[in-house]
């Protein structure tokens, strides 16, 4: 999830929306000091945008970063853990320790129906 703020101060949580990237995007639920919205279209994209190499990616959403470099997505995840724990204690964050295959290792999946 990307994170905009609009010049009124508003905080906008946009859905696929990548740090450094521009994009339109279409608000589909507003509360009084934040919004959820989701990408329309890309103006820019971020250095670190790839191509998904899933043909199922974003649909199934098993792989929400795909379409970011490798090196991005643990920067991403490691800075959501560190402000997680950065809420309740002082406990150090220690780095990720990366695959050398960031493909093709995950072992769960879940399917939605109807």
């Amino acid at each position: 999830e990307g994170v905009a703020k609009l010049n009124t101060g508003m905080v906008v949580f946009v859905e696929r929306g990548h740090p450094g990237s521009r994009v339109v995007a279409e608000v589909f639920n507003s509360r009084k000091d934040h919004a959820y919205a989701k990408v329309i279209s890309v103006v820019k994209p971020s250095e670190n945008t790839i191509k998904p190499i899933c043909k199922h990616y974003p649909t199934c959403r098993g792989c929400k970063f795909q379409d970011l470099k490798y090196s991005a997505q643990m920067f991403e995840k490691h800075k959501q853990v560190e402000n997680l724990f950065r809420e309740y204690s002082e406990i150090p964050v220690l780095p990720i320790i990366g695959s050398d295959s960031p493909f093709q290792y995950r072992n769960k999946m879940e399917f939605t129906y109807g």
